[in-house]
């Protein structure tokens, strides 16, 4: 969601299943801000056990804050 020109806030759901594991749910919130025409930097939070790779659907480490640089092209 844009709450301003450069100002965005975004939930996102997750879910990860393994043949070794049920499947597991969690979702991360991050706000970010727009600082030059090419680079995005934001910081969230992240609720649940799901990395975002995705490689292991329990991953411990993975719950917390969570800071973020994404060039954009």
């Amino acid at each position: 969601v844009h709450l301003a020109r450069s100002w965005d806030v975004a939930i996102e759901a997750r879910r990860c299943a393994s043949a070794e594991d049920s499947a597991n749910y969690g979702a991360l919130a991050e706000a970010s801000l727009l600082v030059l025409r090419w680079l995005r930097l934001g910081a969230g939070y992240n609720f649940s056990d799901v990395a975002a790779g995705g490689v292991e659907c329990r991953a411990p480490t993975a719950r917390g804050v969570f800071f973020r640089a994404e060039a954009l092209y």
